[in-house]
């Protein structure tokens, strides 16, 4: 919302958003941008933003969409008939997919050579022990090790993710 109000200066309707308004603040996001915030202190900071990657505008343009298709249903009325927001510029505008990232796999003499690698002190030592556990555990997080005590039960490790803890 404040990279959108940047663009446009203040707030905008929604109805004035169209495919060519789109069109033009992708090229603005795209851009080396100045934005001017209030800090904690009440203080105004200008800082420079580099222009966005296709990811971070996949990602933000995809986020408005979603923004704006939640007003036209909360402000439309299809069964009266009442259309407040009558335009859709993404009809027209269609969000660049992303591309799919190079799988970057490691191959069986990569592991074989680290398996095998005399690590020169303590912090290599570390560094090789934990990818290799989480390797060998299916990708446990580092924080899992560290929060919970070893449960090994029937020849199975489990644990309770981190991540996860405050959603079950």
């Amino acid at each position: 919302a404040n990279s959108l109000m940047d663009y446009a200066g203040a707030w905008i309707d929604p109805t004035t958003i169209t495919s060519k308004f789109l069109i033009k603040y992708e090229s603005y996001l795209r851009g080396p941008r100045k934005q001017v915030r209030v800090n904690q202190f009440g203080n105004k900071v200008t800082t420079t933003k580099s222009g966005l990657t296709d990811a971070g505008l996949f990602k933000h343009m995809a986020n408005l969409r979603i923004l704006f298709n939640a007003c036209r249903n909360h402000y439309n009325d299809d069964d009266t008939g009442l259309m407040v927001i009558s335009n859709n510029p993404f009809v027209k505008y269609k969000i660049k997919p992303v591309r799919i990232k190079k799988v970057r796999n490691l191959s069986v003499a990569d592991l074989v050579k680290l398996y095998h690698y005399k690590p020169e002190g303590i912090r290599e030592q570390i560094a090789k022990d934990i990818f290799l556990s989480s390797f060998f555990l299916c990708g446990i997080n580092s924080v899992d090790f560290y929060n919970y005590p070893l449960n090994i039960v029937k020849g199975r490790f489990g644990y309770n993710r981190s991540k996860t803890m405050g959603k079950r």
